[in-house]
């Protein structure tokens, strides 16, 4: 398998997806376009890439519910990316190499684009449940979403970081990527698992992989950031441990997440290698 090229076509079925599926609500062309101008950024769309990949692997059927699924999760994790980057969290300039949501649009606009974005998401998980041919499945992964990127998952663990001080920082630092980065791709990956109707031994299995995938996932992009910004980031892995101890930890991450993929009889290449390019590229 040419890992890059099979990314980039099952992305484009997202992307072809997306702009099918979006349409703007008309009320405020400002916010039109600051939910455009994040959402159609050029993202790798790798999580709902992740959904839909792991729903083809455990054998489920193409249908309008998986799609409408995958897109919302990119949705959500477009809302994520707007609402960090504000002064307020994060405090970033560029993400994927061009300014972010609020230095072009402002940072009320932009917080209120990333609420349309979250809202979005919603709408899209409750349609695919209402075109599902079995809607409990579709509403066990809505739910599952719902749980691990609100308070117990990516908000929660944003939430630790800011409250965290840096003694705290130090011990609760692989808690806070769990929650802020893992978690999403829990649900990207565990979604895609459950509409195909995993059984809870696999669910356990891709639960496990996905976490190792998310710590590979954030130590790498922190490396990259010491590489090629010259810049530190004192909350994260190289600030707190260094860099020899971040690549050690890396290397862990990426073999058990591989490792863990070899208990299930399926053909598991496309997501083991997704864990070895999300460890040496930016996403």
């Amino acid at each position: 398998m040419n890992f890059e090229s099979e990314l980039k076509i099952r992305a484009a079925e997202i992307e072809n997806k997306l702009h099918e599926l979006y349409i703007p609500a008309g009320i405020c062309k400002q916010l039109d376009e600051s939910i455009a101008y994040t959402l159609f950024s050029g993202g790798k769309r790798l999580r709902p890439v992740l959904t839909l990949s792991t729903y083809r692997m455990l054998g489920g059927a193409e249908c309008d519910s998986i799609y409408l699924l995958a897109c919302a999760i990119e949705i959500l994790h477009n809302y994520t990316l707007i609402h960090d980057d504000l002064p307020m969290l994060d405090n970033d300039d560029l993400r994927r190499g061009k300014p972010t949501n609020h230095k072009v649009f402002g940072e009320a606009v932009a917080l209120l684009a990333g609420d349309s974005l979250l809202s979005l998401s919603h709408e899209y998980l409750y349609e695919s449940i209402a075109q599902a041919r079995d809607k409990s499945l579709y509403l066990s992964a809505a739910k599952l979403i719902s749980e691990l990127t609100g308070a117990q998952g990516t908000i929660g663990g944003q939430a630790l970081e800011i409250v965290s001080d840096a003694l705290d920082l130090k011990n609760l630092l692989l808690e806070i990527i769990n929650g802020k980065t893992c978690k999403l791709i829990a649900a990207s990956v565990l979604s895609g698992a459950i509409v195909a109707g995993a059984d809870e031994k696999t669910l356990q299995i891709l639960a496990e992989y996905a976490q190792c995938l998310g710590y590979a996932f954030q130590l790498s992009d922190d490396l990259m950031d010491e590489k090629e910004k010259g810049a530190i980031d004192k909350k994260s892995m190289v600030g707190l441990y260094g860099k020899d101890y971040t690549v050690k930890i890396l290397e862990f991450y990426i073999n058990k997440a591989v490792n863990t993929l070899d208990v299930l009889n399926y053909d598991t290449e496309f997501l083991a290698e997704t864990v070895k390019y999300c460890s040496k590229r930016e996403i």
